[in-house]
C-alpha cells in the first residue's frame, strides 16, 4: 500500500517533561515539597525508561523497546512521547488497533505532535478506515508548524482515492508533489489514479517521474509494466517487471512482479 509513513525518530519527539514541568511545580507549591519531589522522581524514572526504549528502538530491539516504554507509561500514563513511540512500534508489527490507541493517547496529551498525527493517519489507512484517515490529514495539512506537509497531502490524496473522490485525490497528490517534487511515492500514487481513469499518457509520465526521482523504488515498475502489458507491449512490460524483481527480490511486491513476468512472457 503506497502510504507515506514518518519515522518516529527521537529527534522529532517533543520532550514530555518540558510540557509538564509547570504542572509539577504548581503541584509542589500546593501539596508541599515532599509531594513535589516524589513527582519529580517519578517523572525522572519514566524518562529514563523512555530513553532506554528509544535506545532499543534505534538498535532494532523491538521487544525490549516495548518493555521499557510500557514501564515508562506505568509510571506516567500521560507520557506523550512514550505513547507515540510505542504506537509506532505496534504500527510496524501491524497491530493497528494498539497503534491507534497509543497515538491517540499521545495526542490527547500533546495535540502538536504532528509526526504522531501523521502516523495515526497511516494506521487508519492500513486499517482501511478511509474517512478517519482523511479527517486526520485534512486537519494536519492546516497545521502551519508542521514541517513535512507533503506527507499529509500525499496520504490525504490516497484516502480520497480509496473513497472514490478521484479528482480531489489528484489535487491533493499534486500539491504533495508541488511541495516536494522529489516525493516519488506521491508521483507513483498519481500514476495509479491516472491509470484507473484510463489516462495512460498521464500515468506513464507520473510513473516515470517516480522512477527518475527514486531509481531504487520498485513499485512504479510494477505499474508501468502493467500499463505496457495492457497496451500490448509485452517486451517492455517484462523489462519493467524484471527491474521490479531486481530491486525488491524477497518482498511481496517482488513476488507479484515475478507472477507478471510469467503472465506476459507466456
Amino acid at each position: 500500500m503506497p502510504i507515506a509513513n514518518q519515522v518516529a525518530a527521537t529527534t522529532h519527539l517533543t520532550r514530555w517533561h518540558s510540557l509538564c514541568l509547570p504542572l509539577l511545580l504548581a503541584a509542589a507549591l500546593s501539596s508541599g515539597c515532599g509531594a513535589g519531589a516524589k513527582q519529580q522522581e517519578t517523572l525522572k524514572q519514566a524518562d529514563f525508561h523512555y530513553q532506554m526504549g528509544t535506545n532499543h528502538f534505534t538498535a532494532g530491539e523491538t521487544a525490549q523497546a516495548i518493555r521499557e516504554l510500557t514501564l515508562a507509561l506505568e509510571l506516567v500514563p500521560q507520557h506523550a512521547d512514550a505513547h507515540h513511540l510505542l504506537g509506532f512500534l505496534y504500527l510496524g508489527r501491524m497491530q493497528y488497533p494498539e497503534a491507534v490507541r497509543h497515538f491517540r493517547a499521545a495526542l490527547d496529551t500533546n495535540p502538536d505532535l504532528f509526526t504522531c498525527k501523521n502516523n495515526l493517519g497511516v494506521a487508519y489507512l492500513y486499517m482501511e478506515r478511509w474517512e478517519d484517515a482523511a479527517a486526520v490529514y485534512e486537519d494536519l495539512r492546516r497545521a502551519t508548524l508542521y514541517t513535512s506537509p507533503w506527507l499529509a497531502y500525499a496520504n490525504l490524496g490516497w484516502a480520497y482515492y480509496k473513497m472514490g473522490r478521484l479528482q480531489e485525490a489528484i489535487e491533493e497528490t499534486k500539491m504533495a508533489l508541488f511541495l516536494n517534487p522529489e516525493m516519488c511515492l506521491a508521483a507513483n500514487n498519481l500514476g495509479i489514479i491516472y491509470a484507473d481513469l484510463q489516462l495512460e499518457n498521464e500515468a506513464f509520465e507520473s510513473f516515470k517521474e517516480a522512477i527518475s526521482a527514486c531509481p531504487n523504488y520498485a513499485e512504479p515498475h510494477l505499474h508501468i509494466g502493467r500499463l505496457y502489458g495492457s497496451l500490448g507491449n509485452s517486451q517492455r512490460a517484462v523489462s519493467h517487471f524484471r527491474k521490479c524483481v531486481e530491486l525488491s527480490p524477497r518482498s511481496d511486491l517482488g513476488h507479484r512482479c515475478r507472477n507478471n513476468i510469467d503472465l506476459y512472457r507466456n
